[in-house]
């Protein structure tokens, strides 16, 4: 048996760049999806069976309010 075939050059996009993620709606999905997370850890936390479960999502619903709407004065 012979050698395998070399495997193909990659493909290249010749039109294909980074995106600019400041003009994007990439930032805006993005807030959307974290508020989204934030009500639903707030919701899980109303009832979660015991206090370490609670602990947890509210820790999850306040990481994203710092992300979302952070302090000044840090």
């Amino acid at each position: 048996a012979g050698a395998p075939a070399p495997a193909p050059p990659p493909t290249q996009l010749p039109f294909l760049t980074a995106p600019n993620v400041a003009r994007s709606d990439m930032p805006a999905l993005a807030r959307s999806q974290l508020r989204a997370l934030r009500e639903q850890a707030r919701a899980a936390a109303t009832i979660a069976p015991n206090a370490l479960i609670r602990a947890h999502w509210q820790d999850i619903a306040d990481r994203a309010d710092n992300i979302l709407e952070p302090r000044r004065t840090r």
